[in-house]
């Protein structure tokens, strides 16, 4: 905390935790009713703030003053030293008690499903969007004696059925069928064909065209990521792209396998939000790359695959767009 010094001097700054406790003691002292006011001190997104800031609310927590309390909230695993200004460590249990929100809102799918769905409904509410849910009423958010109407399956059923109309969930097969019959994306299904094609050399000898298959189209998706992979063989990934459409889909297809799946989702709905962040192609390969970080903590050979696909996917000869490694 700062206070304000003579003009032209530096500011004053002295700690918040001798500070507050004095402002709570002083308070405390003025009326009967306050004797046993306290002070909580709320630091969200600490892992934002700079080492020497986190060190003195370290501080706070590890030596606490009368009459406050520090809680500090950070994103999972994003801090893992909570060194105070001298040597010493915040301890779990004996310093500070950990709650974890994300693993208390996934013990339960159907409350947690409800909570984003009440999230969602009212972040459209107070941006004057329109919807048809005459069961959610955003006041009732914010009163617990509403808490059992809200708990309710008829309440559950509408707001959580009113979001899914909204954004309607489609499968890996339905995505890719969608890149397929949409003519702009089918077209930036070709392009990606057509450059694994020339890394592999075979551009003149295998039409881009003939690799797109109707009836199998996540396996043309796959097989343009896999085209744009140096280190494939094309050939052999195309021969085995001719067997997989002649079969079909196969749990031991290489085409239809879950780190496969991953790709089909990313690279077709990477095809669908180019369309509407073609404007803002700086943003839209940040979340290109938030998508390839996640997915390669959720499968361990996805990240041999996304590597030069987006490459290929987002550049149109003016600019070269950034690669996901």
């Amino acid at each position: 905390m700062g206070s304000q010094s003579e003009e032209g001097s530096p500011p004053t700054f002295v700690s918040f935790t001798s500070v507050i406790p004095r402002l709570a003691v002083s308070l405390a002292s003025s009326s009967p009713r306050l004797s046993g006011f306290a002070f909580r001190a709320f630091i969200d997104e600490f892992e934002n703030l700079q080492e020497p800031h986190r060190e003195v609310i370290c501080d706070a927590i590890k030596h606490p003053a009368p009459q406050l309390t520090v809680h500090i909230a950070h994103k999972r695993e994003a801090v893992t030293d909570f060194k105070t200004s001298s040597e010493e460590r915040i301890v779990e249990i004996h310093d500070i008690r950990t709650i974890d929100l994300e693993l208390e809102l996934s013990k339960t799918k159907e409350d947690f499903e409800l909570l984003a769905a009440e999230l969602f409904l009212l972040r459209l509410h107070q941006a004057s969007g329109r919807f048809n849910c005459p069961e959610f009423k955003p006041e009732w958010l914010h009163d617990s004696k509403y808490l059992e109407n809200r708990l309710s399956k008829s309440y559950r059923d509408a707001v959580v059925g009113c979001v899914r109309k909204i954004l309607p969930f489609s499968n890996a097969p339905e995505i890719a069928q969608q890149v397929i019959e949409n003519d702009p994306l089918r077209r930036r299904l070709k392009d990606m064909l057509e450059k694994g094609l020339a890394l592999q050399k075979l551009k003149d000898v295998v039409p881009a065209e003939t690799l797109i298959s109707s009836t199998y189209p996540s396996a043309s998706i796959v097989l343009g990521a896999l085209l744009n992979r140096k280190t494939q063989v094309g050939q052999d990934v195309i021969a085995q792209y001719h067997k997989s459409i002649k079969r079909g889909p196969a749990t031991d297809d290489p085409f239809s396998s879950r780190e496969d799946g991953l790709i089909i989702i990313f690279m077709a709905a990477s095809f669908t939000f180019m369309r509407a962040y073609r404007a803002d192609r700086t943003f839209f390969l940040r979340v290109l790359n938030a998508s390839a970080s996640l997915l390669t903590r959720t499968s361990a050979s996805f990240k041999s695959y996304v590597t030069s696909p987006c490459c290929w996917l987002f550049s149109d000869g003016r600019r070269k767009a950034s690669m996901i490694s």
